[in-house]
Order: C-alpha cells, then sequence, then structure tokens
C-alpha cells in the first residue's frame, strides 16, 4: 500500500507543476499531494503541502463551504499527527461546528479534536466535547476508553 502512497504524492505533485499557479487544479493537487504524505509518515513535507494549499486557498478565496471543511479535515489531523495540538484545535473546532450535513468525518474530527484539547491541558472542554462525541457518534466500549484514559492522563498532568 505504501508504494501507492508514493505513486499519488508524485503524480499529484507533478500535476501541482504542470497547472498554472494558483489555478484551482494546482491548489487542489497540492491538497492531495500533502495527504499522500501525511499516509506515509511524511509529517514534515505533509505540513509543508497543506500550509501550501491553506495559503494559496485563503488568498484566492473562492471555496465553497464544503471545500472550507475538507480542507479544515486535512489540515487538522495533520497538525494533530505532527504533534502540533495547540494549531489543530481551532482547525478541528471548524470542522466540528461547521460541518456540512453529509460531511463522512464528523466522529474522526471530534476525536482527533478532543485528543489535541487534552493533549494541550484543555481538560474541561475535552471533557465536553467527550460528551458530544459520546452522544452523536455512539462509539464502543474500547475507543470510549482510549478517549477517557486521554483526558484522564492529562487530568493527572494538570495536577
Amino acid at each position: 500500500m505504501r508504494k501507492d502512497y508514493e505513486s499519488l504524492a508524485l503524480r499529484f505533485h507533478l500535476e501541482r507543476r504542470m497547472f498554472p499557479a494558483l489555478s484551482k487544479e494546482s491548489r487542489k493537487s497540492a491538497h492531495l499531494c500533502a495527504e499522500m504524505y501525511h499516509y506515509q509518515g511524511q509529517r514534515e513535507w505533509a505540513l509543508h503541502g497543506i500550509s501550501e494549499a491553506v495559503e494559496e486557498n485563503n488568498r484566492v478565496g473562492d471555496l465553497t463551504a464544503e471545500d472550507r471543511v475538507e480542507q479544515a479535515w486535512t489540515q487538522g489531523v495533520i497538525l494533530m499527527t505532527a504533534g502540533r495540538n495547540a494549531e489543530a484545535i481551532p482547525v478541528l473546532k471548524f470542522v466540528v461546528e461547521r460541518h456540512y450535513i453529509d460531511f463522512p468525518h464528523v466522529a474522526e474530527a471530534t476525536e482527533a479534536l478532543i485528543l489535541s484539547l487534552a493533549r494541550t491541558g484543555h481538560v474541561n472542554e475535552a471533557e465536553a466535547y467527550l460528551k458530544l462525541w459520546n452522544d452523536h457518534a455512539k462509539p464502543d466500549v474500547e475507543q470510549r476508553l482510549v478517549m477517557m484514559n486521554e483526558i484522564a492522563a492529562a487530568r493527572a498532568r494538570a495536577d
């Protein structure tokens, strides 16, 4: 599977160079390339790629509301997995609070937000989102225990 991500990253990198700068296609290729680097565990490349895509999308300003949620989802996950939880929090909150009706990653975005909040010591807020996540995502016992343990560890660090 890893080779598929490597090939796709190369494809999207080449597409980015082929399309005109700041074109919708070039920015989409940057976004997708960042995702492929993320899937390969290449955090720095993923961070660089998604940061570039976000900056260019903000400069052009033509994303739909759904596009902004999708972009924020990718950016938030990349930031969180790179250990940049404080930066991930506002991005993931945007996803959780502004997602569109059929957005398929609400539960995962909420889970990532809970982890980022706990890891940065925002225990009460993590617990509030945990309640929301429990009520809406209906996680299984194992998933719930992982989140509760993360929050408990954060609370212990704070004490």
